[in-house]
């Protein structure tokens, strides 16, 4: 009895090659585990991307009111004028309370037009005032 536990406890050498396919093997399962770190990483970082850049699309163009960003564009300048019915008015106001983009082409235009409204009220009160200047003549 004793005599096989001391057998038991003596060291044996390893077969051939037998430690070189422990270290194998090692590496193997190494390389597995940090590709699934690697990968997970890798596919989260890119639905992040995905999900954020939706996010700003989304934001940038937004559809509020039934109305896309070139749909306010094409209606802009009857919008500033003033010659969008009711319900086209406010599908347009809601869409601007919500796009920075269109809310400034919008601000550009009514800004253009408040200048040609000037000079337009310039051109006709000189023109009343030539009148009265010619009809005192």
């Amino acid at each position: 009895m004793s005599e096989n536990q001391s057998n038991a406890n003596e060291w044996q050498a390893c077969p051939q090659g037998e430690m070189g396919r422990l270290v194998v093997g090692l590496r193997g399962k190494r390389r597995t585990r940090q590709s699934m770190v690697i990968g997970g990483t890798a596919s989260a970082v890119i639905v992040l991307l995905l999900v954020g850049n939706f996010a700003i699309n989304k934001m940038q163009s937004p559809e509020m009111a039934d109305l896309a960003c070139h749909d306010v564009e094409s209606m802009a300048d009857k919008y500033v004028s003033g010659k969008l019915g009711p319900a086209e008015t406010e599908h347009v106001r809601l869409h601007l309370e919500n796009c920075r983009r269109c809310r400034e082409k919008i601000a550009k235009l009514q800004k253009g037009k408040a200048d040609g409204d000037v000079a337009l009220r310039r051109a006709w009160q000189l023109r009343q005032h030539e009148s009265r200047a010619f009809a005192g003549l």
